[in-house]
């Protein structure tokens, strides 16, 4: 059973990343922001006030623990980030 629901969230995890929700792909603008020595706290359109806002700012710590991910690229970064939540749990 367990290796059944990996595989579905594995599954689910490369559709979500093909159409363009997952974490990675939505923090990339916070991405560039922390790699530029830009604040990640602020308000205003650079910081994703506005409709599509989540409410809530990246911590920086979040983002520097992603990037090994982020830096296999928009498809695989995602899947293999899926892959190592499966792996710990």
């Amino acid at each position: 059973m367990a290796v059944l629901l990996s595989i579905a969230t594995a599954i689910g995890a490369n559709h979500r990343a093909s159409k363009g929700q997952s974490a990675l792909l939505k923090w990339e603008a916070d991405f560039v922001r922390l790699e530029s020595g830009q604040t990640l706290y602020g308000r205003g359109p650079a910081f994703g006030d506005g409709p599509t806002a989540e409410g809530y700012p990246t911590l920086p710590f979040s983002l520097l623990l992603l990037s090994p991910f982020r830096a296999l690229g928009p498809s695989l970064g995602p899947l293999a980030w899926a892959l190592f939540k499966i792996g710990l749990a």
